[in-house]
């Protein structure tokens, strides 16, 4: 309706520069970036707050992983290819019943009960590439997982 027409306009009056998707990729100061949109404060969908932005799972760390035997394979991988993002890739491993998630290389989404077999590793390796449904979030690296906590 009106109200929510008037709530967006708002909130994309605060947003310097879109995507392909037309998702806000960032805001103005005072503002953060919550799935594709500026708000004011984050969300009780999206509760943790890193980096200018709002996100439903709490990030852990990076960490390796190696393509010939994958770290966090054993229970479901996935790609969603054009539209991966950190909450997509979340829920579609809590509802697998998976503990742990982590994204690389853009759109490859894993779920697991347990990650870190190959080490971890500084964060900018899981900054090597952003979400291809979101392109304001990193989706981690190459040969690198950004490991999540469902």
């Amino acid at each position: 309706g009106e109200l929510a027409n008037a709530i967006y306009h708002v909130y994309q009056s605060h947003c310097r520069g879109h995507d392909h998707h037309n998702n806000c990729k960032h805001c103005d100061k005072g503002f953060l970036l919550q799935e594709g949109k500026c708000v004011e404060t984050c969300s009780l969908e999206f509760p943790y707050e890193s980096d200018g932005q709002c996100f439903k799972y709490r990030y852990i760390g990076c960490f390796r992983d190696r393509i010939t035997a994958r770290d966090m394979v054993s229970q479901r991988g996935y790609r969603f290819h054009d539209q991966t993002s950190i909450a997509v890739c979340g829920d579609f491993c809590k509802a697998s019943g998976s503990r742990y998630f982590g994204l690389q290389g853009e759109s490859q989404c894993w779920c697991n009960s347990k990650f870190g077999r190959y080490g971890i590793s500084s964060i900018e390796n899981c900054r090597e590439t952003t979400c291809t449904g979101l392109s304001s979030q990193y989706c981690g690296g190459f040969s690198h997982n950004a490991v999540y906590i469902i």
